[in-house]
């Protein structure tokens, strides 16, 4: 558990902008067994997903995602898609820290619109 623990906290500070393979590789970890690697995977989704201000376009300021902001769109909404059932299944994970956790990244990426699904 500290190795694989290790690994996300280090792929979470050599992250390159955009790096799909990094998201996927932790995304997989999402189901470890242990708490603190689900936990630190769903850190280490938080830096690679909170939303930066990019330069302003046309009408408004487009945010953007570290990861995915130069990556194929459709790649990105796969991926998008994959993590979103994955977080609301964190919801109900048996480590608190994990629950508040995935709770929290879905609230940061704007993806829980439904707030139906924290009261299960």
């Amino acid at each position: 558990a500290a190795v694989r623990e290790a690994v996300l906290v280090a792929l979470r500070s050599v992250a390159w902008h955009g790096d799909i393979a990094v998201a996927e590789v932790v995304m997989e970890r999402l189901g470890d067994s242990e708490d603190r690697v689900r936990c630190a995977a769903l850190e280490t989704l938080a830096y690679l997903l909170v939303p930066i201000p990019t330069k302003q376009r046309g009408s408004g300021t487009k945010q953007m995602t570290v990861l995915g902001a130069d990556e194929d769109d459709r790649m990105w909404e796969e991926l998008s898609s994959a993590l979103h059932a994955q977080l609301l299944w964190l919801l109900e994970d048996r480590d608190c820290q994990v629950r508040i956790t995935a709770l929290g990244l879905l609230q940061e990426i704007g993806e829980l619109d439904d707030m139906s699904a924290i009261t299960k």
